[in-house]
């Protein structure tokens, strides 16, 4: 009897070091299935009763420098993430969780790279040979199939990521047709910060498609996670250009987050150019968000000479909060102290 335990645990170590080589720690005793037909293995555990999971394997785009580093307890439904580990992780391959209670889906987590599942006290079912291509069509139907607006943000965010050419097309069309506000910017969110050039090239055809606060509040956005090198020069031509003044705002701020020379320049000309106010206090905020070497000279020129006091006070305002000397050195100028 000794001898039979001894060997299960054995087994059960060498199950959790195949997973390892993926690069994910399992931590419990999680079972393995050999699946062949992934819709009928999920009919099969859609039958059971108590609180089961259920993970696989899948190939995921790539994700250039990421060495972030995580930690999911299933049990607790957490995901804590432990910052750089030093390391660029190969981050081609995913793992898929589901989770279901009473044979109903409830939720879905998805982790990549270096990541430690903490699966203690959990019934977790660990499924081999599942393809990507029937992933995407199971998540299709029994996530973003559902009425349930949060389970389809979750089906979201595991879609985008598989290395499939039709995400792209799926993607897209939930960015223009979904009726929840949340899953459209979710699926603009995705388009940019995984899908690289295929969705810089989507998000330019939705420009088109997309309600005005959409394009505001979540396709701007996706620009400025996309890694397609594009993606900056629209944001700059929409802070310069674009006929809304929350939009070019919009723009401007996540221009600001791009420390380089051609963004201080775009702030700079807004600060002067701009017709809408607010878009000038923006740009004067974008400003205080460049490095100090930057920002910091910018700022202190419109404190002096802009023509309009709101615009100047904004300077003197971001200026106080730089903790900058040369701001205080203009704080000693204006007052006339020394």
């Amino acid at each position: 009897m000794k001898k039979k335990r001894w060997i299960a645990v054995a087994l059960a170590l060498i199950s959790t070091a195949s997973w390892a080589s993926n690069g994910f720690e399992i931590e419990g005793s999680p079972r393995e299935r050999d699946v062949e037909s992934l819709e009928t293995a999920w009919v099969e555990v859609s039958a059971s009763r108590g609180p089961l999971w259920i993970a696989w394997v899948v190939d995921a785009t790539p994700r250039n420098g990421t060495d972030s580093r995580c930690r999911l307890e299933l049990g607790e439904g957490q995901m804590h993430w432990r910052g750089g580990s030093g390391v660029v992780t190969d981050n081609s391959r995913a793992m898929i969780f589901l989770e279901l209670r009473d044979g109903r889906l409830r939720d879905i987590t998805v982790v990549r790279g270096d990541c430690q599942i903490d699966a203690r006290g959990v019934d977790l079912e660990l499924w081999r040979g599942a393809s990507t291509a029937a992933t995407f069509e199971l998540l299709e139907r029994i996530a973003l199939g559902s009425s349930d607006a949060e389970l389809r943000e979750e089906g979201l965010a595991a879609v985008a990521i598989l290395r499939l050419s039709q995400v792209d097309a799926l993607l897209e069309r939930l960015a223009t047709d979904d009726r929840s506000e949340d899953v459209r910017h979710a699926a603009l969110f995705w388009l940019g910060e995984a899908r690289e050039t295929a969705g810089f090239l989507a998000l330019r055809r939705l420009e088109e498609r997309v309600p005005e606060e959409d394009l505001e509040e979540a396709l701007v956005f996706a620009y400025s996670v996309n890694e397609d090198p594009r993606s900056v020069q629209r944001l700059l031509e929409l802070a310069r250009g674009h006929q809304s003044a929350a939009i070019r705002g919009s723009a401007l701020f996540w221009v600001a987050q791009e420390a380089g020379e051609v963004a201080t320049a775009t702030l700079e000309r807004a600060v002067v150019e701009d017709p809408d106010r607010e878009v000038r206090e923006q740009a004067v905020f974008g400003l205080s968000q460049l490095p100090a070497e930057r920002g910091v000279p910018a700022l202190i020129k419109v404190a002096r000479t802009h023509r309009d006091p709101e615009v100047r006070e904004a300077a003197f305002f971001w200026l106080g909060q730089s903790n900058d000397p040369r701001a205080l050195d203009l704080f000693a100028e204006v007052l006339g102290v020394r």
